[in-house]
């Protein structure tokens, strides 16, 4: 295998909920606790890496289908056919959760106070797809867009911003590109060259335990000055594609800054 061969991969766990139940918010935190609980079961060592490392090789998007929101909590139905995904960003992950997925078929568990049966597990991008598939794939546009479809935001100082500024967006990009990716991206672009041209962005609350997080959700549009060097371009285009992977901001692994290229 190249240097750069290390895989990605996105997977998506379908169930059926068997006994309705709630969870809190957007169900992100109900989920991280369910997939240690199984990777715990499945490699205790490695669960026990996974959850003491500072940057973690994953992401989740929280389960999607059809819940009744009422106040803090999201209410499931019995029969209702429900869904989420584990984005990987290491050969470890990929393997971990591959071995989820193949056990997952009528796997009973809990998400909350709600009891499910798993359906099927599927990767996305069946094969996987490599860092370097990432940066060798064409530049787009002098202009794109990014949709944050989960709420977002980055944590300053015990504030959160509620923008995405192209150094925050970008920043935080690079820095799980360079914990994961056996090719290192030059650390010194400046980012806030980075323009944003337009934007339609709404604020959201996602409600947890004992705390709620707010966060901005939306499309926004960058655009690169022409003065922008062609090997910075290339390294912003590459996060931009990776950013479908590895989510953005604060809580990823949560549910929160899942994100993706609006490719025209």
């Amino acid at each position: 295998m190249k240097i750069g061969d290390t895989l990605l991969q996105k997977y998506k766990f379908t169930f059926v909920c068997t006994e309705p139940g709630a969870v809190r918010g957007l169900g992100g935190a109900e989920l991280h606790g369910m997939l240690f609980g199984m990777l715990k079961k499945l490699d205790a060592g490695a669960a026990v890496r996974l959850h003491e490392g500072v940057d973690k090789p994953f992401a989740l998007e929280p389960p999607q289908g059809q819940w009744d929101r009422q106040g803090a909590f999201s209410l499931c139905r019995a029969g209702e056919q429900y869904s989420f995904s584990i984005s990987c960003l290491n050969e470890e992950m990929v393997e971990l959760v591959g071995r989820l997925a193949q056990a997952w078929s009528g796997r009973t568990v809990r998400l909350g106070t709600g009891v499910f049966t798993g359906t099927k597990a599927v990767e996305e991008h069946p094969g996987g797809v490599s860092y370097r598939n990432i940066l060798d794939k064409p530049a787009l546009s002098r202009d794109f867009t990014l949709e944050f479809y989960t709420p977002t935001s980055f944590r300053q100082k015990g504030t959160q911003i509620l923008f995405p500024l192209p150094e925050r967006v970008f920043g935080s990009l690079l820095h799980r590109w360079n914990a994961f990716s056996p090719l290192q991206l030059f650390d010194g672009v400046d980012f806030s060259a980075v323009r944003v041209k337009k934007y339609a962005l709404h604020t959201s609350m996602v409600h947890f335990e004992k705390y709620m997080i707010a966060g901005f959700m939306g499309r926004c549009t960058y655009i690169l000055p022409a003065k922008y060097a062609e090997y910075m371009a290339l390294q912003v285009h590459a996060l931009t594609r990776f950013a479908g992977f590895a989510s953005v901001g604060y809580k990823v692994t949560m549910g929160l800054g899942c994100t993706k290229p609006v490719i025209k």
